[in-house]
């Protein structure tokens, strides 16, 4: 390819974005020990916090004519502005609630409790809330459970994202078929087409097919619920070691997400459902990719549910090297952090069964959509920093 050639196909191309967040927030405390507010087994009070916040959030977004007019081949498709913002307004409030302290097995137990409620101007109002209990048998053992309600509001692009025909699935099961093909009489009833429409349908020799994309005033927040329970050891026959195991089990619902132009196309070729066919816009050609007349409606929705469950293991010991008999030599940090990913299941629309990807990577498996983040069922880091016995400059 030649410099001519280059500069023939090649343009500059520019976007520019900002994001802005405004926060007033007013908040309290107290300990409640000395007015009497507290447990008749333990010596400190109740403990409290409360306030009130203001949030506004602002994204804009625009790209060059180049860019925006989707004249820049090679980007997938056009890159329309993007503005938006919303508004909280949030009140909360939180106690700690010390129950028992320094008895026979139960040197403290305490319960914690958190409530916050938020009004967006954008999806109306949300309740979080929270309660936990500590119990420490001595210095050496702690249990500790909670149960937490957490909220996540669709943010601006996710509201105000203008939609958009772009590339967005990687197949359609009614291009390229030859005649006889089981698919040709599926295609023809799912999208009224006539045997030899069906047989004319051009496959994109790449794999890419038109989705139209964008946001959604209409979304609702998703909710989570998280189970969590676990131990803390902190020995006093090993000073400086630390360990914690901690199962949790989060499960997400009303989850903010598109559909997925390759799930709404081979759902609709498999079911006949009228809602995903619907959902297929075919050119004059019934074409999804020759031009920006054929697209999958693949829009930001409230689709289906997420779970996932395991063990968090955390490790730490320090201590100078002098305890080991190797004096002047510094001292050893060891941290160790594990985790074990017993299930991350995913329901892609209310009704259809979960599957799980713990273990698993691909296109289907993993958080970003490509195939670059696996979900290993067990990973974990060591660090061992040595300490030096010496400062710079000495």
């Amino acid at each position: 390819i030649t410099r001519a050639q280059l500069d023939y196909l090649e343009t500059p191309s520019t976007a520019q974005g900002s994001t802005y967040e405004r926060v007033v927030n007013y908040s309290m405390g107290a300990d409640l020990t000395d007015y009497g507010v507290k447990s008749p087994w333990a010596e400190d009070g109740v403990g409290i916090s409360f306030g009130a916040e203001y949030r506004r959030e602002t994204l804009d977004y625009a790209a060059d004519f180049v860019a925006s007019s989707g004249a820049l081949n090679g980007s997938g498709g056009a890159s329309p502005p993007v503005n938006g913002s919303f508004d909280v307004y949030e009140g909360f409030a939180e106690a700690r609630v010390p129950i028992i302290t320094d008895a026979a097995f139960a040197k403290r137990v305490q319960v914690e409790l958190a409530y916050r409620y938020s009004d967006y101007s954008s999806v109306g109002t949300t309740d979080t809330y929270k309660v936990a209990g500590d119990w420490a048998f001595d210095d050496n053992i702690r249990l500790r459970a909670s149960y937490q309600r957490a909220v996540r509001a669709p943010h601006v692009i996710e509201l105000s994202g203008p939609q958009n025909v772009v590339l967005d699935g990687t197949q359609d099961p009614c291009a390229g078929l030859a005649a006889g093909n089981a698919n040709v009489a599926r295609c023809s009833q799912a999208f009224g087409l006539t045997t030899a429409q069906v047989l004319a349908i051009e496959k994109n020799p790449a794999n890419q097919y038109n989705g139209l994309t964008g946001g959604n005033p209409n979304l609702d927040p998703e909710t989570s619920d998280t189970i969590s329970f676990g131990v803390v050891a902190t020995p006093t026959f090993l000073p400086g070691f630390n360990f914690s195991a901690d199962y949790f089990d989060i499960k997400v619902k009303d989850y903010i997400s598109g559909i997925g132009a390759d799930v709404i196309i081979t759902r609709c070729l498999s079911t006949l459902d009228p809602f995903f066919c619907g959902l297929v816009k075919r050119d004059a050609a019934g074409s999804i990719w020759l031009s920006p007349q054929g697209y999958v409606t693949d829009t930001t929705l409230n689709t289906g549910a997420l779970r996932t469950k395991g063990i968090d293991f955390n490790a730490s010991y320090r201590t100078d090297l002098d305890a080991l008999g190797l004096e002047g030599m510094g001292g050893i940090n060891v941290s160790f952090v594990g985790a074990y990913l017993d299930a991350l299941k995913t329901k892609p629309l209310p009704g259809d069964a979960y599957y799980n990807c713990a273990g698993k990577f691909g296109t289907v498996c993993s958080v970003s959509g490509g195939a670059t983040s696996p979900n290993p069922a067990w990973r974990h880091k060591l660090r061992v920093p040595w300490n030096a016995p010496f400062e710079y400059g000495d």
